[in-house]
């Protein structure tokens, strides 16, 4: 058992939040008939976006981010991550997930089609985000050349109207 009782910045007691009993609620809550390389699924209460929620010392903490810190009993801060290689959000087995930052994970994402952004594939107005209608912003956003070119237009029209 740990014997830290620093309170990290997401206000978990690390010496309570890995205790002999809080590892073994944990671990009971836990399906893992699949094999050490299968996903493991959280049993116990999910948040509604799929990911599985642990109440540790009075507070709700994401299940995955549970059972990675779980494996050296310590807790990272709340800036780092607990990222999934498998996609499954409920999937709580250690071997699946890593630590990163909130770009790593977004970036992680975005690489595999994952972001509902990317699952748009038109503009409000219709026109397809393909070819040479496709315009990447500065931001790295996506945006529909025919639209621009009908709102610069109307721009230019109100500005010659004065």
């Amino acid at each position: 058992m740990e014997v830290a009782s620093t309170v990290p910045s997401n206000g978990l007691r690390r010496s309570a939040v890995f205790d002999d009993v809080t590892l073994e609620r944990f671990w009971s809550k836990v399906d893992r008939s699949g094999g050490p390389d299968a996903c493991w699924s959280w049993k116990a209460f999910h948040h509604p976006l799929g990911y599985g929620s642990f109440a540790a010392c009075r507070t709700k903490i994401p299940a995955h981010r549970y059972a990675l810190a779980s494996i050296a009993r310590h807790m990272p801060d709340s800036e780092t991550h607990a990222c999934h290689a498998c996609d499954n959000r409920g999937c709580v087995n250690p071997a699946h997930l890593h630590w990163g930052t909130r770009s790593d994970n977004l970036s992680e994402a975005a690489s595999r089609g994952r972001l509902a952004a990317q699952k748009v594939t038109h503009c409000p107005q219709g026109h397809a985000y393909a070819g040479s209608n496709l315009y990447i912003t500065p931001t790295d956003a996506r945006a529909c050349r025919e639209c621009r070119r009908a709102q610069r237009k109307a721009s230019q029209l109100r500005r010659q109207s004065k």
